[in-house]
């Protein structure tokens, strides 16, 4: 806290509920320190250094007995709180830094009730760290009676007066948590959502939650059936409904389309995109699915649409929600143009696209395999050497792609295999020298 406003108003209070949070809270409360009047740490049950990292940085540390129910923890924070204005945060999120300034501007200003907050969702998968995904959450808002949390998990602040978006964002590291801690997570939070289900049997949003959780997890059945609960059950009316609509149709696709059902995702891709054409995500999957059956010139019309219809997501700029998640996927949509490009022997474009890959996601070593093929198919061997060592050290590096996914183990074996007959073609006598070490 700034030690400028010591003794001032009370005008903004940071808050925040914990439990064993040792190794994240130090970042998340040097972020906001600097624009807090007061940092309000309410702890559930901690038996880590939590507690004394928040008194370190000078919070008022409160208890709360955890009772299954994330929106009654905030809304005893929000009750703790003695500022004009609260902020919301988790401790495994950080201010950026450049927007401090814009914070306290904002609530000094005093021109609106809530304000919706960036919040930048760093994700990994196993081809590495993707580009974060941004939704926007009502994480600052006056401290009044009639805004409240409600929801057990998945908790949502209950909205009233004016609601301004913002330029002001917050970085998530929660999906790049161990293995263990997400797994922890995610049955704490399918527990409470069936446990809220049960109460209130016609909780679109705990449906929706469910379904992406059981895509998560692999249960392809159990996802298209709770997303095709919010489907059928959304008022379509509602235009503050209609992104959840989306995105079912969306875990439907999905769903459908790891069950092999392609006539079902091209019906949901095409339902969707008579909602709203500016929504890509169901789009890539349709694409995918033509690809998967072979119907290469199908899939190049859609990819190829994508491309021309995706905005790439400005920084700062706020309510861009479908070009952010349209350009998660994007690494992907070039990594397949380039495969058909390559298939017509339409060799500039395969390349192209390919290299547009791997810049999107350094990371992503199956398409610097697919660069190393094109470059063999056009005897440039030095170049196909080149990609093919930059795609195996990738690959190695991350071992539990291949554990994880026979599929990229097979795609690694193949490419090891193609790199030693590389070898062999270059320099005959250094093939025997380094096959012992690309096994």
């Amino acid at each position: 806290m700034d030690d400028a406003r010591a003794g001032q108003e009370t005008l903004l209070s940071v808050c925040l509920i914990v439990k064993n949070e040792e190794h994240n809270l130090a970042k998340c409360l040097a972020s906001v320190k600097p624009v807090a009047d007061e940092i309000v740490v309410v702890d559930t049950g901690s038996t880590d250094r939590t507690v004394q990292i928040a008194r370190d940085f000078g919070a008022r540390v409160e208890q709360f007995s955890w009772r299954q129910d994330f929106a009654a923890a905030r809304n005893y924070a929000k009750s703790c709180a003695r500022g004009k204005w609260v902020f919301q945060i988790d401790a495994d999120e950080e201010l950026f830094p450049q927007d401090r300034e814009k914070l306290r501007d904002l609530v000094s200003r005093d021109e609106c009730d809530v304000a919706l907050v960036a919040i930048h969702n760093r994700s990994s998968s196993v081809f590495g760290e993707n580009r974060p995904v941004v939704h926007f959450l009502a994480r600052l808002f006056k401290n009044r009676p009639d805004l409240y949390y409600e929801n057990p998990i998945h908790e949502t602040l209950v909205l009233h007066g004016r609601v301004v978006a913002t330029d002001i964002n917050l970085l998530h590291h929660g999906y790049n948590a161990d293995p263990v801690t997400l797994r922890n997570k995610r049955q704490r939070n399918v527990q409470l959502l069936l446990q809220r289900l049960a109460k209130c049997p016609d909780d679109l949003m705990a449906c929706f939650y469910l379904s992406s959780h059981y895509l998560g997890v692999g249960d392809f059945d159990a996802a298209r059936i709770y997303a095709q609960r919010v489907v059928s059950g959304i008022n379509r009316s509602g235009s503050n409904q209609q992104h959840v609509l989306l995105m079912a149709l969306n875990n439907i696709a999905i769903a459908e389309l790891e069950k092999g059902n392609y006539a079902r995702v091209e019906e949901v891709a095409k339902q969707a995109e008579k909602l709203d054409a500016d929504y890509l995500v169901p789009q890539f999957f349709l694409g995918l699915s033509y690809f998967r059956q072979g119907r290469y010139a199908d899939a190049k019309k859609v990819f190829e649409a994508y491309l021309q219809r995706h905005k790439d997501p400005q920084e700062n700029v706020p309510a861009k929600l479908y070009d952010h998640a349209s350009h998660a996927y994007l690494f992907q949509v070039c990594h397949l143009l380039g495969k058909i490009y390559r298939r017509e022997k339409a060799f500039d474009q395969a390349r192209e696209m390919l290299i547009r890959a791997v810049e999107l996601n350094p990371q992503f070593w199956i398409a610097l395999a697919e660069l190393g093929y094109l470059c063999v198919e056009l005897k440039d061997l030095a170049r196909a050497s080149e990609h093919f060592e930059k795609a195996i050290a990738i690959a190695r590096a991350n071992p539990a792609a291949g554990q994880k996914n026979q599929m990229l183990r097979q795609d690694l074996v193949n490419l090891v295999k193609s790199y030693l007959v590389l070898l062999k073609r270059k320099t005959p006598d250094a093939a025997g020298e380094n096959a012992g070490n690309e096994g």
